[in-house]
């Protein structure tokens, strides 16, 4: 895999996630180069 683009940030948010005034939601809303990691839910 390449990646020709800026370097990005990868979130990784907690377990029930942030919350939406958390830092972590801020960055992702405000910056263009931010990426949240959302893994698929497990399936039993």
């Amino acid at each position: 895999m390449t990646n020709d683009g800026p370097p990005f940030v990868l979130i990784v948010p907690e377990l029930d996630n942030s919350g939406p005034d958390h830092w972590q939601s801020l960055w992702q809303e405000r910056r263009d180069d931010c990426r949240l990691f959302a893994p698929a839910p497990n399936r039993t």
